[in-house]
């Protein structure tokens, strides 16, 4: 049983795109759950989805010299920027549907210094909570911009930066994980915040896209033994949940999202084939981007406009089951429509 290759680096990496769009719907399914215990499981179960966004974009920005990373995150930004207007304008649109003030509600939605301070800190939007990731996410390209920068011209070591995520993801896992089976409460924005959730995980991506040959030659790792540890690490996670309980996050997280990233990273291909499939897939990642930013949002549109109706002609429990389902759906189907209003706009910038 011969060892695994790390697969040659390429621009696009099918098999990480496929799961980012599967991480994604998860979110979707931790904010808007499915009825009874089978939610508690899931929620266990999808505690790998955020881990993994930030670590599949670490491991893209190997080696990505100063001026990248500033381009990458000026896009962040002005992503960030176009999610809030249009979360401003759903504000708006809802406000008037149910007979409120628009003026109050553009009132309301400036936030306050302490809201300020709380999302620079913590990174906690104050009107939009799922855009922490976004934010966190800006953070560490901030990070690694200045850590990068420092170099210059000379190659990036990056001893030091897995150093200090190291160090951090300790305290993270003592906070986040640690305490919450001894019935110590931390504040979960202590833990889920960019410094204490993304940038560990972010920088483990990194040190997985350094060292992969490394790792996967010194410790013989196959196709089996990676699915192995990653049911292990699953495991492991859902018996934490089910017997003392689960904080921000459990070991097996951390075991499960390293080992699915050296499986993916070997096995970078889904179709060779030029066609529908293969252009799917290469937008997987900018519409997984889309339906974890945009699912609140739609969320709200399904409970004003359609859980009423559907309640009227299913039984309220069946319209629990289907709720999660058919957010995820119009999620997707928002991804799609933005990411494809995207397109249209640079190329009319193009043309100009």
């Amino acid at each position: 049983m011969s060892t695994l290759q790390a697969a040659p680096s390429r621009p696009r990496n099918q098999s990480m795109e496929c799961f980012k769009i599967i991480a994604a719907i998860l979110v979707v399914f931790l904010h808007v759950p499915f009825p009874g215990k089978i939610q508690g499981y899931l929620t266990a179960f999808a505690n790998f989805a955020v881990p993994l966004f930030f670590a599949i974009s670490g491991y893209f920005n190997y080696e990505a010299d100063s001026k990248t990373l500033a381009r990458r995150l000026m896009h962040l930004l002005r992503l960030y920027l176009v999610v809030m207007v249009t979360s401003l304008v759903v504000g708006v649109f809802m406000t008037e549907v149910t007979g409120g003030s628009s003026v109050a509600f553009l009132r309301s939605y400036i936030p306050d210094g302490s809201e300020i301070m709380h999302w620079l800190i913590y990174q906690n939007d104050p009107r939009n909570g799922q855009l922490w990731y976004l934010a966190s996410a800006c953070l560490c390209y901030l990070i690694l911009w200045i850590y990068v920068r420092f170099f210059g011209e000379d190659a990036v070591n990056y001893h030091t930066l897995y150093f200090a995520a190291f160090s951090l993801f300790c305290v993270y896992y003592a906070l986040g994980c640690l305490s919450a089976p001894e019935g110590l409460s931390i504040p979960y924005l202590v833990c889920r915040n960019g410094f204490y959730c993304g940038f560990p995980m972010f920088t483990l991506g990194i040190f997985l896209r350094e060292h992969q040959e490394r790792i996967i030659k010194n410790y013989g790792l196959t196709n089996r033994r990676l699915l192995m540890l990653i049911c292990a690490g699953g495991s492991f996670t859902l018996l934490q949940y089910h017997y003392i309980g689960m904080g921000l996050m459990t070991l097996g997280t951390v075991l499960e999202v390293t080992t699915l990233l050296l499986l993916l990273a070997c096995h970078p291909v889904v179709t060779k084939r030029s066609g529908f499939l293969s252009a799917c897939i290469a937008r997987f990642g900018a519409w997984s981007t889309y339906i974890y930013i945009l699912h609140i949002q739609v969320l709200q549109i399904y409970d004003r406009f359609c859980r009423q109706a559907m309640t009227a002609v299913f039984p309220e429990q069946a319209e629990a089951w289907f709720r999660p389902v058919a957010v995820a759906a119009l999620s997707f189907v928002a991804a799609v429509l933005f990411e494809l209003g995207e397109r249209v706009i640079r190329r009319l910038r193009r043309r100009r």
